[in-house]
């Protein structure tokens, strides 16, 4: 039994989309496994035999590592940000498996939606390899994963518009020789729309009142019926009173009105040549977009697409149960996509995302990264405390190697440097903290306890490291190290932090919404704030790689000053950025 997304769409007309199954999906990443990794895989194979990974020869290898880090992050993350943005919610493996994100009201799904679903990849991936989306996928109706969940998508099927398939239908149609339907009375949207809105107030009204309102109305929709049809509809009308809302089908004449008779076969044989132009049309604009159509093309698409869901409606509700409806379905769902697109992202629209929305999410929410502050200060000031009492607890949170690296007096870092050239090192940086961050948000879906979690044992490995150096004489040397960066890299880390409380109260507290609708609301809100924390990360990690590391030289402090006042200035670009940005227009409106 197929799972259907049932989406009524603005012409009144109810469009099915099949639910991607499990079994599709898999296939779908499986191809875009393949996909990705193979060229991937071919370029580490030339680097290590150019021995660019082996030795930073020349400085080759700083652009080259930094370029393979980006790459590495791209395969992982944006594969499916920039192809599912670019595809209108296609993978190449999406594609070859014929299914596609939508949003669910049907429409295509804009790029934050996309952004949402694919950084929460990083989590479902770190957690138990996928594990929790399966189980998320499995017992939820619409198949969809934690990441669907927040954004508010859900993954379809697609039915490739056929010709011949059309052509092979109309042909059996005609063998069988079906009997005729009787067509319906063709009315006006706004005609149909009048016609429900005096049905939704008919039981209240007094029946002298419903009876003489029925018989205006009718008569002006109907007004080349006799009177006699006029009641004969009004009463067909008053027993379909109290209907759900679907689709808008045809008004049934009675049996005092004559209308014309029309075959399946006739049906197919009058209409197929526009569907096959309207299924045209929808292959060119997924060959080269929507700008590359003239405009009458333009035209014809929003006007052959408009006749098909006429035509799909009709068939609703004269050929249910039909190959004849699943094409119809198919075709109109797929031009619905074309029709009724998201506007494309301008460089203006961009600009103010960054330089208004994210500052002012930012400071809407200042109360969850006070909280995320407050969690993370806690655990520092814990894990100092346990590890000046006892040192043995300090070996709970820090590793066997870095410790004993502590009290022979050897900076850990220095060794890290020294082994692994400065561009490996940068690259490795740079994902690790984009992944920590990812995490430390997405796990917040867990009711918020996931980012306390991540929160928590961040601060105590932190706070054990600042004490086992100031026991053995080596804070200093470690402040020289990470005062370049350190302000920056952590503000960044309790931001997403605090992103990720703000999941956790969507699903704790969702107040008078569903969680569901909670999660839409505040998802991508919140995945706005961790793709900026991204690209601070990323500079944070540059200064990380190539600033930190610098020695001081004997006798003089000349470099950690200069280290130090280079990170406080990163440090107030950021919060001015966050607090100061967005403000004229905050205050405006």
């Amino acid at each position: 039994m197929r799972d259907i997304l049932s989406i009524d769409t603005p012409e009144n007309v109810t469009i099915g989309y099949e639910i991607a199954g499990i079994g599709s999906r898999i296939v779908a990443y499986g191809l875009d496994f393949i996909i990705r990794w193979t060229p991937f895989l071919a370029l580490l194979l030339v680097l290590l035999l150019a021995g660019y990974i082996i030795t930073d020869v020349g400085g080759l290898g700083v652009p080259v590592m930094v370029l393979l880090a980006f790459v590495f992050l791209g395969l992982h993350t944006l594969y499916f940000i920039l192809f599912e943005g670019w595809m209108r919610g296609q993978t190449p493996g999406k594609r070859i498996a014929g299914i596609r994100v939508v949003m669910e009201n049907g429409r295509p799904a804009p790029m934050a939606p996309i952004v949402a679903r694919n950084l929460l990849r990083v989590v479902e991936l770190l957690v138990f390899a996928y594990a929790p989306a399966l189980i998320v996928m499995f017992i939820n109706r619409k198949s969809q994963r934690i990441g669907d969940l927040v954004a508010g998508t859900v993954v379809v099927k697609e039915r490739a518009y056929s010709r011949k398939s059309v052509e092979e239908l109309g042909y059996a149609l005609a063998e069988a020789r079906e009997p005729s339907v009787e067509m319906g009375v063709a009315i006006s949207h706004e005609e149909y729309e009048l016609v429900q809105r005096y049905l939704s107030r008919y039981a209240t009204l007094a029946a002298a009142r419903r009876e003489a309102l029925g018989r205006t109305i009718l008569s002006a929709v109907l007004a080349r019926q006799s009177a006699s049809a006029v009641e004969t509809v009004e009463g067909y009308l008053a027993r379909d009173r109290g209907g759900a809302a679907r689709s808008r089908p045809p008004l049934r004449p009675g049996p005092s009105m004559t209308a014309p008779r029309r075959s399946a076969f006739d049906f197919v044989k009058t209409r197929k040549e526009r569907w096959e132009r309207l299924s045209q049309l929808c292959e060119r604009v997924e060959r080269a977009g929507l700008a590359s159509l003239p405009v009458q093309d333009l035209r014809d698409l929003g006007s052959l697409y408009r006749q098909a869901a006429s035509d799909l409606a009709f068939a609703q509700s004269y050929f249910p149960e039909s190959d004849l409806l699943d094409i119809l379905n198919g075709l109109v769902a797929r031009a619905h996509g074309h029709v009724y697109r998201a506007r494309s992202t301008r460089l203006s629209g961009f600009l103010t995302t960054v330089l208004v929305t994210w500052p002012r999410a930012f400071r809407r929410n200042l109360g969850h990264f006070r909280a995320a502050l407050v969690v993370f200060l806690f655990a520092v000031l814990l894990g100092g405390s346990a590890s000046l009492a006892d040192e043995k607890l300090a070996s709970l949170f820090v590793s066997a190697g870095m410790l004993e690296s502590i009290r022979r007096g050897e900076m850990w870092t220095d060794t890290l440097f020294q082994i692994i050239p400065t561009s490996l090192t940068a690259s490795r940086i740079i994902i690790n903290n984009l992944l920590v961050s990812y995490f430390v948000f997405g796990a917040g879906i867990a009711w918020g306890l996931g980012t306390i979690y991540a929160l928590s044992m961040t601060g105590l490995l932190l706070g054990s490291v600042l004490a086992l150096c100031f026991r053995y004489g080596m804070l200093l040397r470690l402040l020289d190290f990470i005062c370049a960066h350190g302000i920056l890299e952590l503000s960044v880390f309790v931001m997403c932090g605090g992103a990720g409380l703000m999941l956790g109260e969507a699903v704790l507290a969702p107040g008078r919404l569903s969680r569901r609708d909670a999660l839409r609301l505040r998802g991508p809100e919140a995945v706005g704030l961790v793709v900026m924390g991204s690209f601070f990360l990323v500079l944070a990690g540059l200064v990380e790689s190539f600033i930190s590391p610098m020695h001081t030289l004997p006798h003089s402090t000349t470099i950690t000053q200069a280290k130090a006042a280079f990170g406080v200035l990163l440090g107030v670009v950021f919060y001015s950025y966050l607090f100061l940005c967005g403000r004229q227009r905050e205050t405006q409106s």
